[in-house]
């Protein structure tokens, strides 16, 4: 149901609500919501963790500030944010060469700056907003840039219009390896990213105009659009999407899982729109707040989900940072204000109304799961949010004013808002809070990155004058402004004073440092003390740790006699084999010097072969050592043509010159078939050893002359390698399984055609048994001749097989005759086939040029009888007036110019005849002026025209004026006529009194005269309209088809030129004319709004640059305002 109220009802309505929010504030700042009370309580969160170290970002003008952090797998902090003037971090200091320049360095495990890179151009402000790290230390930054940055020494970008989008990559030396820019002529910027485990980066953040993302662009809808893109690892554009909707979409933050799914976050003012899912509506639609929305895509840029997080309506809360893990589980933080709708209930912030800090979880599919809201009675946001890949604890930052709760814990500031982090883990439905800590001083100090690595934490942000930790163990101080500032925490397992995070053994109290990183301490005195502490090793034998071990079997090279091979160090007679009998090539003879190594390592070899003397069959001769078959021939051999016809399996090998060499060191014949008794040699073993041979179905090895496999002293066809028996001794086997079988093998015989081996008296190869000319030599088929080859025999003695009609002419009919030419297939010989071209019809009774077959091309619909009819749907039927249609179908069969009578009416839909309808779509029987139109009274003349329409002698105007009123479309309903002249009574009297008063003077006979004139006018212009409405309606038709497709102004000037003539000549009506006149106008205006947005839009830009340049643009007050909602300086975020 839908309530109005008047403006100053609305306006008290709304008082009401401020009123009643502000009491209830009042009570809210008193005490903590009583859900929470069981849960809130004092917690001492140093027992939890221990400051590591702190480190700054000085600089001495302006502010300073860390936007974000994050760890690689060694300890490593890497940092990225923005600088103004000279700032220092450590030993290295950056110079700004615009306003504001961004920074990106790397902090050593035990807090001390390695290095510090600078981003940025000369003309404004250029900002790193979120950097990403793989565990190996390689980087991905991205940020905003203004007109033109550099980045290093080699590259260097221009932006597409004001502030635009960059993404860049640098090694953990900090190296720059790219750089990339994306952006429109508006201002743009990249606020999330993420890398993938190969290197792949991704990129969230939001645009105005159309955008440019290497050859990608992303089209622009309203205000501000959200896009998501992906670069692979060398810089190059891989893809770019957009989420968008009407008025403000902002993405913030960004996370990628090692199965590639991406996890997006942000805020949306309106509606949002995903490719491929459609559009997405919060409960609460307002141009002026935004609310809270989450997406997943997969690494091809396709988007899987998408949600949002309902805030309060008037209200607004944004998404600020994401992460997903490898289960697809999504947790997002970000700002609040009062309430947000999860798990189908409200979520209050602590406070009871205002800005808190909340933290949602979500299931695979972004199902909900978890929520927590973090905060006080005052305004408390948080900006990020990391997990541990070792742990899966999550951390979260930001800042809070006064004193804030996250579940039981209190957080207490040391004045103004405080920096601080929360780490918790999902269980079940809920959180378990794990620890907390808070950084700051008595002025207001801000935590904007965070990060997580095998319990070590790392956050920061930039805080006022003086700063420090909730241990009081750092105290920081700002020089110049606000400064940047770093803070880790660790937990110190082994008590040795090191944290874990710095620790090389954070479980060993006697080592802590590893100078050359092998895994063995620098304390000589402590558990494996490293021998070689400045070089690398992996020695742990020998009593010696940390030395090189170049073969790793744990000596080290300065004493293991085989340095290369890890499974022997010792070699007592220096031979070079060692004495483990379980490593490689161990000496057979460990306390005698020697140099065999084929059959055993380390033992007496004279001739030098390899092979030891006890086990040479040729201990003189260096190219033989072996003699398998024992015939005194070697194994070896050296003609190089053996190489491909030696089994794999023998002895031996090629060497050149071999000494006596043995052919087939495993078979004395060398047939191929190797002896029994001879120690590998493969069956079958060969039958007949001394007489070489291939026969192998009865006996192995034995001559075989025909190669059949049976050996020649067995075989009864030893000619033919598929037989080998032959009852009847004609010369052809038994086998059935083989060639020229013998089909009659009991009777001996010479057929070779249709059988082998059967008796053929005439000799032509066909025996008698199917020979139909059996003493006359024919065909090869059934022994009678064929002259022209085509296989109808030319006479047949003794069978019924089909003669041919056409002996001497080759052909394939076989319907009407056989073997006769038949050209087109169909088995109809051409003589015979009225079709002789078309396989599809061979008869035609009628003789009217069309088939019989029904199935066959342009079959005859009247087979039967001759026809000439060729359209219509019937084909060969009789059409007297030869327009084509059958007399059937032809409602004139004998006028060849109509054909058709759609309404049914007796006048035909053809123009131009004398019977032709005037009115083809509806039924009438009008005769004059018109043909075949409706006319009611059936007088000739159509209703359109005719005074009287029912022909009850009262015209249509007095049966419609007359009181009561008669139905002019009805005879039996007439007016009231008492005189009975054919006028209704009322009627004549009114006329008669206006002509009486009209025609009393001269004027009045004057008008009544024009008037007359001007119905008489009017009655012949109806007419002719009527006569050319059915053209004009057809012209009108077109023309409002050519509107719809009508390109630019041009095409709709040329439309109206058109229009313009149609008017003058009468082609439309003026009704017409006019509502295609309407719609060119309403066109025209479309096309001019279009124009005048996209010039405002250049408009507003080339403003935008002035301002930027000179300060000398001032903005109305809602321009003033849209640019308030672009840039918060106080928060640093956009």
């Amino acid at each position: 149901m839908c309530i109005g109220l008047s403006n100053r009802g609305a306006r008290t309505f709304k008082s009401l609500i401020l009123v009643s929010l502000f009491i209830f504030s009042l009570f809210s700042f008193m005490a903590p919501p009583a859900e929470l009370d069981s849960e809130k309580g004092s917690f001492n969160s140093s027992v939890q963790n221990t400051v590591l170290w702190g480190e700054t970002v000085t600089g001495t003008q302006s502010t300073d500030r860390v936007e974000s952090v994050d760890l690689d797998a060694n300890g490593n902090t890497y940092v990225c944010g923005s600088f103004y003037g000279t700032a220092s971090f450590g030993n290295f200091n950056l110079h700004s060469q615009g306003s504001t320049d961004g920074f990106v360095g790397k902090i050593g495990p035990g807090g001390n700056w390695l290095w510090a890179e600078r981003l940025g151009g000369s003309s404004s402000s250029d900002y790193c907003y979120d950097i990403d790290v793989d565990d190996g230390g390689n980087i991905s930054i991205t940020g905003s840039f203004y007109n033109s940055a550099n980045f290093g020494s080699s590259t260097y970008l221009s932006s597409y219009g004001n502030q635009d989008i960059f993404v860049a990559k640098l090694d953990t030396n900090g190296s720059w390896l790219w750089a990339m820019r994306a952006g429109s002529s508006s201002s743009d910027y990249g606020k999330g990213v993420a890398m993938d485990g190969n290197g792949n980066v991704y990129i969230t953040g939001h645009y105005y105009g159309t955008c440019y993302f290497g050859g990608n662009t992303l089209s622009h809808y309203s205000w501000d659009d959200w896009f998501v893109a992906k670069l692979d690892t060398n810089g190059n554009w891989v893809w770019s999407k957009r989420i968008y909707g009407n008025y403000y979409d902002y993405g913030y933050g960004i996370d990628v899982n090692d199965n590639g799914d991406i996890a997006v976050v942000g805020a949306s003012s309106y509606d949002i729109y995903l490719d491929g899912i459609g559009w997405i509506y919060p409960n609460y639609r307002s141009s002026s707040y935004r609310h809270i929305f989450v997406a997943l895509l997969s690494s091809s840029g396709n988007f899987m989900s998408g949600k949002y997080l309902e805030s309060q309506t008037s209200y607004e809360s944004y998404g600020e940072d994401v992460v997903i893990d490898d289960q697809g589980v999504v947790t997002i933080v970000g700002r609040m204000y009062y309430r947000l709708y999860f798990q189908n209930q409200w979520k209050y912030s602590n406070g009871g109304s205002g800005w808190d800090c909340f933290v949602a979880t979500y299931a695979s599919g972004l199902n909900e799961m978890s929520f927590l809201s973090i905060g006080g009675s005052s305004t408390d946001y948080c900006w990020t949010v990391d997990q541990d890949d070792v742990t899966d604890e999550l951390v979260v930052g930001g800042e809070f004013y006064n004193a804030a709760w996250a579940g039981g814990l209190t957080l207490s500031s040391h004045g103004g808002h405080d920096a601080f982090f929360v780490t918790l883990a999902v269980q079940g439905g809920s959180y378990s809070i794990n620890s907390s800590h808070t950084f700051g001083g008595t002025s207001s100090d801000y935590a904007y990155g965070v990060a997580i690595h095998n319990g070590t934490i790392v956050y920061g942000g930039y805080f006022h004058s003086t700063a420090y930790d909730d241990q009081s163990s750092i105290t920081m101080s700002s020089y110049g402004g606000a400064d940047g500032w770093i803070v880790s925490y660790g937990i110190d397992s082994d008590g040795d004073g090191v944290g874990d995070g710095a620790d090389a053994f954070p479980n060993d109290s006697s080592q802590w440092s590893d100078r050359d990183g092998d895994g063995f301490g620098d304390n000589i005195t402590g558990f494996q003390g490293d021998d070689c502490p400045d070089i690398p090793g992996n020695s742990t034998g020998a009593g010696f740790f940390g030395c090189i071990d170049s073969d790793g079997d744990g000596w080290p090279d300065s004493v293991d006699h085989l340095p290369d091979d890890p499974t022997q160090w010792e070699d007592t007679d220096g031979d070079g084999f060692g004495n483990n009998l379980n490593g490689t090539d161990p000496d057979g003879c460990p306390m005698m010097w020697g140099n065999s190594w084929r059959d055993q390592f380390g033992c007496l070899d004279l001739d030098g072969d390899g092979q030891s003397v006890m086990n040479d069959r040729f201990p003189g001769q260096p190219t033989q050592w072996g003699d398998a078959d024992g015939d005194g021939l070697g194994d070896n051999w050296g003609d190089g043509s053996w190489n491909n016809t030696r089994a794999p399996h023998w002895p031996g090998m090629w060497i050149a010159g071999a000494y006596s060499p043995d052919a087939s060191p495993m078979d004395w014949d060398n047939d191929g078939f190797e002896d029994d008794g001879i120690e590998n040699s493969s069956q079958p073993w060969d039958d007949c050893p001394y007489d070489a041979g291939d026969s192998w179905q009865n006996l192995i090895g034995c001559p075989d002359s025909d190669g059949d496999g049976w050996a020649d002293i067995e075989d009864e066809v030893p000619d033919n390698p598929s037989q080998d028996s032959d009852s009847d001794g004609d010369g052809y086997g038994d086998n059935s399984d083989g060639t020229e079988v013998d089909a009659c093998p009991t009777r001996s015989g010479t057929s070779t055609i249709d059988r082998f081996g059967c008796p053929d008296n005439d000799g032509d190869g066909l025996s008698n048994d199917n020979d139909d000319c059996p003493t006359v030599a024919g065909l090869t088929t059934n022994g009678c001749p064929d002259r022209d080859g085509d296989g109808y025999v030319d006479e047949a003695e003794e069978s019924n097989a089909a003669v041919d009609d056409c002996p001497d002419d080759f052909g394939t009919s076989f319907e009407d005759k056989y073997g006769c030419p038949d050209g087109d297939g169909d088995g109809y010989s051409d003589e015979g086939d009225p079709f002789p071209e078309d396989g599809t019809q061979w008869e035609d009774s009628d003789e009217d040029g069309y088939g019989d077959s029904p199935n066959g091309t342009d079959a005859d619909d009247c087979p039967d009888r001759w026809g000439n009819s060729s359209i219509g749907g019937l084909l060969g039927c009789e059409d007297s007036d030869g327009d084509g249609y059958s007399d059937s179908i032809d409602p004139y069969p004998e006028n060849g110019l109509i054909w058709s009578d759609s309404d049914g009416d007796g006048f035909a839909d053809q123009f131009g005849t004398n019977v032709s309808d005037d009115c083809p779509t509806k039924e009438g029987n009008s005769t004059i002026f018109l043909s075949g139109c409706p006319d009611l009274d059936g007088d000739g003349i159509p209703d359109s025209w005719d005074w009287d329409i029912d022909g009850d002698g009262y015209s249509n105007t007095d049966e419609v004026r007359s009181d009561p009123p008669a139905n002019p479309l009805d005879p039996s309903s007439v007016p009231v006529d008492d005189d009975n002249d054919g006028r209704a009574d009322d009627v004549a009297e009114n006329e008669q009194l206006g002509s009486s008063a009209l025609l009393q003077d001269s004027v009045g006979q004057v008008v009544t005269g024009a008037v007359l004139l001007l119905v008489l006018f009017s009655i012949g212009i109806i007419g002719l309209s009527m006569t050319s409405s059915s053209r004009s309606r057809k012209l009108f038709e077109r023309m409002e088809n050519e509107l719809l497709s009508a390109e630019g102004f041009q095409g709709l000037a040329n439309l109206e030129e058109e229009l313009d003539e149609a008017l003058r000549s009468g082609s439309v009506g003026g009704g017409q004319g006019m509502l295609l006149r309407n719609k060119i106008d309403e066109k025209r205006a479309e096309l001019e709004e279009e124009l005048r947005i996209s010039q405002q839009a250049e408009w507003w830009a080339q403003m935008g640059q002035q301002q930027q340049q000179h300060g000398a643009w001032y903005p109305t007050e809602g321009q003033a305002q849209w640019y308030a909602g672009q840039y918060d300086q106080g928060q640093g975020h956009q």
